[in-house]
């Protein structure tokens, strides 16, 4: 039995909600007097750049029904054309690059990740997307840097400390990987995989009862490698 890591095939990152309105504030019944304040009039450049900002806005959130109702084609037409007229909004380039990875053009769907970090360089699900796309291409230096960063900006994202720690476990760096794997455990990713790579961490460091354990853990989890991994290597365990 070869052991080997392996990393998440996919971020399972959702489209964000629509947006809330706030609250009206209250009326007070004990004002003595209402005071009516002069409307601002604005320029024609303002009221055209304000519907533009709306219609750009309605054609997002179109697209976002598109997407969940997964009439791609449809939900690229809205997304393309709300960005056109409203250049700035991120998520608009990261939804166009989750439609065509799943459609399987990595090239095109990293041009739009890309495109999203440009105007948002905090948007972590588009970093670990890019990340995840380098380690399809087998460009693992690349991926670990995009993992890096999207650790940067989310230091609470278990699925990139995941990732990473697979990363450097595939580069023989045991420790840094038994580490990054424990966090993205107790940040909550709760997968057999990361059971499986800990223990190969452990594995590799000569800490057979740690790695049986985690081992035995992806085994009851559903993990044939797991099961496979303890009748090999944890009989007397």
């Amino acid at each position: 039995m070869i052991l080997v890591f392996t990393v998440a095939a996919s971020a399972q990152v959702k489209l964000p909600p629509p947006g809330q309105g706030s609250e009206p504030e209250p009326v007070n019944h004990n004002a003595k007097s209402l005071s009516i304040k002069k409307e601002k009039k604005h320029s024609k450049e303002e009221l055209l750049a304000a519907n533009n900002k709306k219609r750009a806005h309605k054609l997002f959130q179109d697209g976002v029904r598109f997407y969940k109702n997964k009439s791609y084609e449809k939900a690229i037409s809205s997304f393309r054309e709300s960005a056109a007229i409203y250049p700035d909004n991120a998520l608009v380039y990261y939804n166009l690059g989750k439609i065509y990875q799943l459609q399987g053009d990595n090239k095109l769907a990293k041009s739009y990740f890309e495109d999203a970090v440009k105007y948002n360089p905090n948007d972590s699900a588009s970093l670990i997307s890019i990340g995840m796309i380098y380690f399809d291409e087998k460009n693992y230096p690349k991926a670990l840097e995009y993992y890096n960063k999207t650790i940067d900006v989310a230091p609470h994202y278990a699925m990139a400390y995941y990732n990473r720690g697979s990363v450097v476990g595939m580069n023989n760096q045991y420790e840094q990987a038994a580490k990054d794997l424990t966090k993205a455990i107790d940040l909550g990713f709760s997968d057999p995989k990361v059971f499986m790579n800990r223990g190969l961490a452990y594995f590799y460091t000569k800490n057979i009862d740690k790695a049986c354990k985690d081992w035995k853990k992806a085994a009851s989890m559903g993990a044939p490698e797991g099961q496979k991994a303890v009748d090999l290597y944890c009989k007397k365990k």
